[in-house]
């Protein structure tokens, strides 16, 4: 028995195109660069939205999902009653991510 789970899908249909050595190339170096996946490269391209890539991009991505996953440690241990005041683990937190903005600007 095949099971197929296209049902729910909005894209259920696939293009290929020819491309140049060249060509290939170019819009590899491009996906790379912008960080995307080449679908979501391609579809972006295709509906006219800006595609913006800032050096560092992913070093700050890395570093927000770090401060995202110390939140969640706190909020955790604070539901759980380990810890009632984490101000000083707050303010840290906030001081790191005021420094990431900084460097992002």
């Amino acid at each position: 028995m095949e099971v197929v789970f296209t049902a729910n899908r909005k894209r259920k249909y696939m293009l290929g195109i020819m491309v140049t050595e060249r060509e290939r190339e170019q819009i590899r170096r491009k996906v790379e660069k912008s960080g995307l996946s080449m679908r979501e490269y391609l579809l972006r391209c295709l509906s006219g939205k800006e595609i913006i890539v800032k050096e560092g991009g992913l070093e700050i991505l890395r570093e927000l999902k770090k401060q995202g996953n110390n939140l969640n440690q706190i909020a955790y241990m604070v539901n759980t009653g380990q810890i009632r005041d984490c101000s000083a683990e707050l303010a840290e937190i906030h001081a790191e991510l005021r420094e990431v903005r900084k460097e992002w600007q």
